[in-house]
């Protein structure tokens, strides 16, 4: 029981440092945004090596965010060498995960991604397209239908919290910006 609120504290934490990371760099990486992508990596790393499912959310997003080229200065860097050196410290086997979620999730939040710099390029008015674009709600409709399939909640809980803390961390920006 204690392990699961770990594993999930930690996704959310990832979730909510990764987004300040964002904040924090703006047009210029800082040391205190590089300190903090390490946290973020460490936190998704240890997430992973906590549980195999959160292995296979945590790394299927972050494979697609460097397809998508999101993965764009030093302290995203940062943040993903941080994760594969704990994987390696802590000799995670990512092969134990579950490659079609991994694709599913992948495929889906690539999607997301995609969508969203649509959404930030042409502004487009449509609600729907809005909330999808803003929310990158496609992975999460994904991992929740690979929970159902599975019997297995911590697909949807692991990539939801993530999220959450994204998204905290994103309606703060303007107050957090201020004091970084």
């Amino acid at each position: 029981m204690l392990t699961t609120v770990i594993l999930l504290v930690l996704c959310f934490a990832a979730g909510l440092l990764i987004e300040l990371v964002d904040i924090i760099t703006g047009k210029k990486v800082k040391l205190s945004a590089i300190f903090i992508a390490v946290l973020a990596g460490s936190s998704a790393a240890y997430a992973s090596s906590l549980s195999y499912v959160a292995a296979t959310v945590i790394l299927s997003v972050i494979i697609a965010c460097l397809f998508s080229k999101k993965v764009d200065n030093f302290a995203h860097f940062s943040a993903l060498a941080a994760y594969l050196t704990i994987l390696f410290i802590m000799k995670v086997n990512l092969f134990r995960i579950s490659w079609i979620a991994f694709l599913v999730i992948f495929v889906a939040a690539l999607i997301d991604e995609e969508i969203n710099d649509l959404y930030d390029v042409h502004k487009i008015k449509n609600k729907i397209i809005s909330i999808i674009a803003r929310y990158r709600i496609i992975a999460e409709i994904a991992a929740l239908v690979i929970s159902i399939i599975s019997k297995n909640i911590f697909y949807f809980s692991t990539l939801i919290l993530f999220d959450i803390g994204y998204h905290i961390s994103e309606h703060f920006r303007r107050a957090i910006s201020k004091i970084l």
